[in-house]
């Protein structure tokens, strides 16, 4: 039982119960392969927490950690079985959606984007936060050949959401 607990610690993340990046980017790998092989499209995307800093100074880092977890459950709830979730640090997460074109990861980001912006995060007995989040969307081809420069393309389509006033999705540019 112990050595099943420390192989799901590998790959879990133990706030959120989504996946470690280490785990992520060998299913990305996987799937880039995959969709080379049969000429299909992979996407993924990079979401952040708009303005979590605002939550772990106000409130104290450990309600800044109930934040991302209730977005990580309000994410994986709105995936499809087949998608995968990661958490890679803090407040962002990266989502992979096998066999899917960056317009269909753009309407399933859309989802999460506004379940999340209607979510009422109850941060202390009384005290009630909206939070937004940020995405980027990137898919292959064309944007990345390797999981690490896939995710590098999104990466920057998300900081052009955060500069563009935050709670958005953007796709990469081709």
């Amino acid at each position: 039982m112990y050595a099943r607990e420390m192989e799901e610690a590998q790959i879990r993340d133990t706030l959120t119960g989504a996946f470690t990046q280490s785990h992520f980017l060998g299913l990305l790998r996987a799937e880039i392969a995959r969709a080379n092989r049969y000429a299909h499209q992979v996407t993924c995307a990079l979401m952040d927490i708009d303005d979590l800093r605002r939550i772990n100074d106000r409130y104290g880092a450990h309600f800044g950690d109930t934040v991302i977890a209730e977005t990580a459950r309000l994410i994986l709830e709105e995936v499809r079985s087949s998608d995968v979730v990661a958490r890679i640090s803090g407040g962002t997460f990266v989502l992979l959606f096998p066999e899917s074109t960056s317009d269909m990861a753009r309407i399933a980001m859309e989802r999460i984007r506004t379940r999340i912006e209607g979510h009422m995060y109850l941060v202390q007995r009384k005290d009630v936060e909206r939070m937004t989040v940020s995405t980027g969307i990137a898919s292959h081809p064309p944007h990345g050949v390797t999981p690490l420069s896939l995710m590098d393309v999104a990466r920057v389509a998300m900081e052009t959401a955060k500069r563009a006033g935050k709670n958005r999705a953007v796709m990469a540019e081709e």
